[in-house]
């Protein structure tokens, strides 16, 4: 089925969202990435082989992907620590995102054809994107279990990679000429779920950030309290705990207030609008000169909203970029350490033992 690209615009633009990436294979189009005018957040649409959504690799916003296929090996956290068990990673990111969901059909109608997926070799790689990549795999794959029952999916995206669950699987794709500069986790909805949910999706999203950065928060207690419990010399953990929670708390202030400034434009841009409605139905109170300059005022108010918006957008998407690369490295940071700190403590306990059996 042919997709029109001006009407997945329009469809995507009636939630509030400006589509500013396109992630193809070939020349069909299987990923876009779309920004929120609303909160500032983005979003990340699947699109089905079902349809074809042509776009030519030939401008500043469409991106080539090819898929990248490798086993998880270890990290050195995992291979030289007591790494969780699948319990143990559940109860810490389980279960935390709860989205009321109408729709009674969870299966999508179409899955994803493997024929179309062009591979690249993982030797190919340097060694420390093959780490990178792994990592960001690793932390997706503890992120969404966060995501339990609910239909919205997660990527993660750093340097010129692209992390997604599809399927309770994740695909790492390379992204040609594309370079996100810092670690980023975005919600994903395939073109139908995001149709079925264009009422709430803003506020979908919004919800699933805040639930994810609440499950990371309260694991960075988790990972420091075990820290600091085996590494009781190491007092500098503590302070620098509450170095990032106090940044993270300034993030978090910022964003409810810009929030606050997006929803008062909001309501004032209604409110002109619904004045120049008025105007023009109104004729007998107006004579069409004094119809037309009003009309021209009231929209020059409108397009002075629309560019300071525009501005407080783009300070919303930068402190999104700053919060996501801190919530997710911090994250990473503590969990590697308990794992490391944690194996370094049972090694020595074992030392002792040898100790005295000799």
């Amino acid at each position: 089925m042919p997709l029109n690209l001006l009407k997945v615009q329009k469809l995507l633009y009636s939630a509030g969202f400006l589509i500013d990436t396109y992630f193809v294979m070939g020349n069909l189009c299987r990923f876009l990435r779309a920004t929120s005018i609303v909160t500032g957040d983005n979003i990340i649409i699947f699109i089905s082989s079902t349809y074809d959504f042509i776009l030519e690799d030939n401008v500043d916003t469409v991106f080539s992907i090819k898929l990248i296929e490798f086993e998880n090996g270890n990290k050195v956290s995992e291979q030289y620590g007591d790494y969780p068990t699948g319990k143990v990673i559940l109860d810490m990111y389980g279960q935390s995102v709860n989205i009321k969901d109408e729709s009674k059909d969870d299966q999508l109608e179409a899955e994803m054809e493997n024929n179309y997926k062009k591979k690249i070799d993982l030797k190919s790689m340097d060694r420390d994107q093959i780490v990178i990549l792994k990592d960001c795999c690793r932390q997706l794959r503890r992120l969404y279990l966060a995501m339990h029952g609910v239909r919205y999916s997660l990527c993660i995206i750093q340097d010129n990679y692209l992390c997604i669950v599809d399927d309770d699987n994740i695909d790492c794709y390379y992204v040609k000429r594309f370079n996100s500069e810092s670690r980023s986790f975005i919600v994903v909805a395939d073109l139908e779920y995001f149709y079925e949910k264009l009422q709430s999706v803003n506020t979908d999203i919004n919800l699933i950030k805040s639930s994810i950065y609440s499950v990371l928060d309260k694991n960075t207690t988790t990972n420091i309290e075990t820290l600091v419990n085996v590494t009781k010399k190491l007092n500098a953990v503590n302070i620098g705990d509450k170095k990032i929670s106090r940044k993270k708390q300034d993030y978090m202030q910022q964003l409810q207030r810009h929030k606050i400034r997006l929803e008062e434009y909001a309501k004032q841009e209604k409110s002109l609008k619904e004045e120049i409605g008025s105007i023009e139905t109104d004729g007998g109170f107006f004579n069409d000169a004094i119809r037309i300059n009003k009309r021209a005022g009231l929209e020059s108010q409108i397009d002075e909203i629309n560019g300071e918006r525009q501005k407080l957008i783009k300070l919303v998407v930068q402190l999104r970029k700053k919060c996501d690369n801190l919530y997710l490295n911090s994250d990473r940071v503590d969990f590697d350490n308990c794992i490391l700190v944690n194996s370094i403590a049972k090694n020595f306990s074992e030392l002792e033992e040898i100790l005295k059996s000799n």
